[in-house]
Protein backbone atom coordinates (compact mmCIF):
# COMPACT_ATOMS: atom_id res chain seq x y z
CA UNK A 1 0.00 0.00 0.00
CA UNK A 2 2.77 2.43 0.96
CA UNK A 3 4.68 1.57 -2.21
CA UNK A 4 1.62 2.46 -4.30
CA UNK A 5 1.37 5.77 -2.45
CA UNK A 6 5.04 6.54 -3.07
CA UNK A 7 4.79 5.65 -6.75
CA UNK A 8 1.74 7.86 -7.18
CA UNK A 9 3.44 10.69 -5.32
CA UNK A 10 6.61 10.51 -7.42
CA UNK A 11 4.60 10.38 -10.65
CA UNK A 12 2.54 13.32 -9.45
CA UNK A 13 5.67 15.23 -8.47
CA UNK A 14 6.92 15.13 -12.06
CA UNK A 15 3.62 16.59 -13.25
CA UNK A 16 3.31 19.58 -10.95
CA UNK A 17 6.24 20.45 -8.73
CA UNK A 18 4.79 22.79 -6.16
CA UNK A 19 6.78 22.67 -2.97
CA UNK A 20 3.92 23.93 -0.83
CA UNK A 21 1.52 21.30 -2.19
CA UNK A 22 4.12 18.57 -1.86
CA UNK A 23 4.92 19.63 1.68
CA UNK A 24 1.26 19.54 2.66
CA UNK A 25 0.67 16.14 1.08
CA UNK A 26 3.84 14.62 2.50
CA UNK A 27 3.06 15.91 5.97
CA UNK A 28 -0.52 14.64 5.95
CA UNK A 29 0.60 11.25 4.59
CA UNK A 30 3.26 10.96 7.28
CA UNK A 31 0.73 11.85 9.97
CA UNK A 32 -1.74 9.29 8.62
CA UNK A 33 0.92 6.57 8.48
CA UNK A 34 2.06 7.42 12.00
CA UNK A 35 -1.53 7.19 13.23
CA UNK A 36 -2.00 3.80 11.55
CA UNK A 37 1.25 2.49 13.01
CA UNK A 38 0.33 3.72 16.47
CA UNK A 39 -3.09 2.09 16.24
CA UNK A 40 -1.60 -1.20 15.02
CA UNK A 41 1.14 -1.28 17.66
CA UNK A 42 -0.87 -0.13 20.69
CA UNK A 43 -4.62 -0.45 20.06
CA UNK A 44 -5.51 -0.56 23.76
CA UNK A 45 -3.68 2.66 24.57
CA UNK A 46 -5.15 4.37 21.52
CA UNK A 47 -8.66 3.31 22.47
CA UNK A 48 -8.23 4.40 26.09
CA UNK A 49 -6.81 7.88 25.41
CA UNK A 50 -7.30 9.17 21.89
CA UNK A 51 -4.89 12.09 21.82
CA UNK A 52 -5.34 14.87 19.23
CA UNK A 53 -2.78 15.02 16.41
CA UNK A 54 0.21 17.29 17.07
CA UNK A 55 -0.01 20.81 15.59
CA UNK A 56 1.80 21.32 12.26
CA UNK A 57 5.33 22.75 12.61
CA UNK A 58 5.52 26.52 12.33
CA UNK A 59 7.16 27.82 9.17
CA UNK A 60 9.46 30.80 9.45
Amino acid sequence: MVKCCVGWLSRRKVKDVREGWLDRVARSAQRRIRDMVAQAMAPSRHRRAAQPPPPPPQQQ
